[in-house]
């Protein structure tokens, strides 16, 4: 995917306002053929994330909120802590590489041990631990593999790291 730049900062404070405890954008723009004013703006794309258009190019509303506070364009990506992709309020919101971006995503849902991280072995007596496809190891109780796993996500993604 290509790497958007950034829109010109006072366009969007000419046009858009943001609300960093809700995570909203409202139109700013009064008079004829505006019809956003005080309206919130934005679509939620068929991947969960709100978008907005700014001078006809499409923008995720995170990368924009992010900008609208701290002056930056994001080199990378947004990750939201809670996990919820339309959840624009700036404290849910931090740059992330993709690395640690998938350190913050729940179990699979065809995960059969309940326990992200953790699957039978191939015997299937015992418990196998993996992280990004590198091999942990094998343990004998499930608790045993899932505090492997939880040492081994905290040392690959630090604050990132989600263990549900």
């Amino acid at each position: 995917m290509k790497r958007l730049e950034a829109p010109d900062r006072h366009r969007l404070f000419e046009y858009l306002h943001y609300d960093p405890a809700t995570g909203i954008f409202t139109g700013r723009l009064r008079g004829r053929g505006m019809r956003n004013y005080g309206k919130p703006l934005g679509a939620v794309s068929p991947a969960g994330y709100r978008i907005i258009m700014v001078d006809g190019v499409l923008y995720q509303a995170s990368h924009l909120a992010w900008f609208y506070v701290h002056g930056e364009w994001p080199a990378n990506i947004m990750d939201h802590r809670d996990l919820d992709k339309a959840n624009d309020r700036i404290e849910n919101l931090r740059p992330a590489t993709r690395s640690q971006n998938q350190g913050n995503q729940r179990a699979r849902s065809n995960n059969s041990s309940g326990r992200k991280g953790v699957s039978r072995s191939v015997c299937g007596k015992r418990w196998q631990v993996s992280i990004a496809r590198e091999h942990i190891g094998i343990f004998d109780t499930i608790e045993e593999a899932a505090d492997a796993y939880r040492i081994a996500a905290i040392a690959k993604f630090g604050e990132f790291a989600r263990f549900d």
